[in-house]
């Protein structure tokens, strides 16, 4: 029976296309698994605690790098107003590393101060390049995507990995520090970007041509919901998903937010790819379905069938021996770190259910209420750690936010699958 389910499963085209690109994560996750060991005693807590408030900064402000209109560019029936979407965006992209750059020359010191870490600072520079970068490379990826180009994506993600990791040990054994990590970051979403931006210069030769001010302002007024709610809703998701890092750095210490997110990072950074690969998969197959009017929902239950079959195994033995395995790994002082991720699993464990669906209101355009989810997500995560601010209790701050962050991710779980079943009944009744 599971023989021949796994058998199945397999000849799914959208398993097959999910395969090519988590293949290459796989690759590319390989190799910084295969450091971590070195990088965790070449490297201290309070290192990873500035490294993660760099990136939780960038992933913030990135949202407003492209008003989100790169999840557009998998709507447009024409692949002409794809492309000028897909110029829109770049042009942004260069408008706000001007803006960055400027803020960060002008109150980087300030701003390292206000979030609790000094540190921070010398490095806060980098912050303008590592946004742009992460922004070029999720607009190409979108463009990619929807030509199906899976093998070209999923190189990038290689590129990015061999050379932040690269970067990352030569910088621990030179004994650079948080910039050590910061810049190896950079220098790999630099590479990756630039990695499918040649791809797609050279295999759409003429793009240029095609793109023009009038089709731009089309295209920007058609999809003006995504700027007007997505972003919102990308934005207010963000700083959720950073709001541990902000408060355990402004309110316990730098070394405690070092120790979370290597935690965190060490399931979340595979498991998002992952659902990334699925989600982007997924993406291209219901907008092509929903755009010739099939059905939608037997997919969806299919995908997540097969994503709890892959999963529940190794959940449940990182859930039980976390703390055992960090310690063997990683090294002693790390063994904290084991002990804040089984707090924090089961709600990692949902969003590895729900991530790869979170596009369908933008199928449905049902964004404005998404926004409003997410925004109450936000005020509730945030009074969960301010009450473990108060009562100064770090487990107490996890431990709310996990419960908090786990019903609002289901919630929204069952949500997406409202909207599929609803469209198929409508199908019905056409």
């Amino acid at each position: 029976m599971f023989k021949a389910r796994f058998k199945k499963i397999f000849k799914n085209e959208v398993v097959l296309n999910v395969l090519t690109l988590f293949s290459g994560s796989t690759l590319a996750q390989l190799f910084p698994f295969l450091i971590y060991p070195l990088l965790s005693r070449l490297y201290t807590p309070e290192d990873f605690g500035t490294l993660s408030l760099f990136s939780n900064l960038m992933i913030i402000l990135s949202v407003f790098a492209t008003g989100k209109y790169e999840r557009a560019i998998m709507l447009p029936a024409g692949n002409v107003n794809a492309i000028n979407i897909t110029g829109f965006c770049l042009l942004l992209i260069t408008f706000f590393w001007s803006l960055t750059m400027a803020v960060s020359l002008l109150f980087g010191r300030y701003i390292a101060e206000g979030l609790g870490d000094p540190g921070l600072y010398p490095w806060i520079y980098l912050l303008p390049f590592s946004i742009a970068f992460y922004s070029v490379f999720q607009v190409m990826s979108s463009i990619l995507n929807r030509q199906k180009r899976y093998r070209s994506m999923a190189a990038s993600r290689v590129v990015q990995s061999f050379g932040s990791s690269g970067v990352k040990l030569a910088g621990g054994f030179l004994q650079a520090g948080r910039g050590g990590l910061i810049t190896g970051n950079v220098l790999g979403q630099m590479m990756s970007a630039a990695f499918l931006f040649l791809r797609f210069y050279f295999n759409n030769k003429g793009w240029l041509k095609l793109i023009s001010k009038k089709r731009m302002k089309e295209q920007v007024k058609e999809y003006i919901f995504f700027p007007k709610y997505n972003m919102l809703h990308v934005l207010s998701n963000s700083i959720s998903a950073g709001l541990p890092v902000f408060f355990f750095t402004r309110f316990f210490s730098i070394q405690e937010t070092g120790l979370y997110s290597m935690g965190y990072n060490v399931v979340f950074v595979p498991l998002s790819l992952f659902a990334v690969a699925l989600g982007q998969v997924l993406y291209q197959n219901i907008s092509e379905k929903h755009n010739s009017q099939k059905k939608l929902t037997p997919l969806l239950f299919d995908t997540i069938k097969t994503v709890l079959l892959i999963s529940v195994i190794p959940f449940i033995l990182v859930m039980l021996f976390a703390p055992e395995i960090f310690s063997f790994v990683l090294g002693r002082e790390w063994e904290v770190s084991g002990k804040f991720l089984q707090i924090i699993l089961p709600w990692l464990f949902m969003v590895l259910l729900t991530s790869p669906l979170s596009f369908l209101p933008n199928i449905f355009k049902r964004q404005k209420k998404a926004m409003f989810i997410e925004l109450i997500s936000f005020v509730f995560r945030f009074a969960a750690l301010s009450a473990g601010a108060y009562y100064d209790n770090l487990k107490i701050a996890l431990i709310l936010y996990t419960i908090v962050s786990f019903s609002m991710v289901a919630y929204c779980f069952i949500w997406y699958l409202r909207l599929s079943v609803s469209y198929d009944k409508k199908l019905n009744n056409i």
